[in-house]
């Protein structure tokens, strides 16, 4: 079974409806995983723009990235909103990504 994490922009407050929707439904960027046994194990928001200190250092996220990268066969998709951030320049969502991608957790731009 492939594990799924998705990870959205902290500044976006949404219910994390469209990505849910795209997820069950495996539409967009879950559609390669089209009759694919698929496990929903986090949804996180990005707090980059919103910490007061480096959020790679924070506790809270340095156990967010040891519990998801320690799953076997695991992949972080980028939701849209924080997707369309990191193509306007954001850079944290880019460095969590690359946090992830460091623990061999496989990263995918985008949701729905």
């Amino acid at each position: 079974m492939k594990n799924i994490a998705v990870l959205s922009c902290g500044q976006v407050k949404c219910t994390f409806g469209g990505c849910l929707n795209a997820f069950y439904d495996r539409k967009k960027a879950f559609e390669p995983y089209e009759g694919e046994e698929l496990r929903l194990v986090a949804m996180m928001r990005c707090p980059e723009c919103m910490a007061e200190t480096d959020p790679m250092t924070s506790e809270v996220f340095i156990k967010q990235l040891e519990r998801v990268s320690a799953l076997e066969d695991v992949t972080l998709h980028i939701g849209h909103c924080a997707k369309g951030r990191a193509e306007k320049g954001c850079e944290g969502i880019k460095r969590i990504a690359a946090a992830y991608e460091e623990k061999g957790v496989k990263v995918v731009w985008g949701t729905h």
